[in-house]
């Protein structure tokens, strides 16, 4: 296994597996299990815990690294949005809008 990417909350590194998985990079949460189980007992807090994103192919440690680092620049390059079809004040964290379910095209 191959260490791509270290992250210190686990939605974060949630969204990067699901990102890679969907690009057909098959890949592993390392330290999830650290967490209210294993040789911890649960007396580690999960915000403690260095949490690692492990990719299995050394031939895909390139395109991995690539696609972490375009979701994470367009993740900072986002802004707050304004719902298309409710006119509600979006938070640029959010893909949806809350209110109505609406989606934020430019994040499509």
């Amino acid at each position: 296994m191959h260490k791509v990417f270290t992250a210190d909350n686990f939605i974060q590194l949630d969204q990067l597996r699901s990102l890679l998985l969907k690009n057909g990079i098959d890949c592993m949460h390392k330290g999830e299990s650290s967490i209210g189980s294993g040789a911890a007992g649960g007396e580690v807090p999960p915000i403690a815990i260095k949490n690692e994103l492990h990719i299995f192919e050394e031939s895909e440690i390139e395109i991995a690294k690539e696609l972490i680092l375009e979701f994470l620049t367009a993740q900072n390059d986002r802004t707050d949005w304004v719902c298309k079809d409710c006119g509600e004040h979006i938070s640029k964290e959010f893909s949806d809008c809350w209110k109505c379910a609406g989606e934020n095209i430019e994040s499509i």
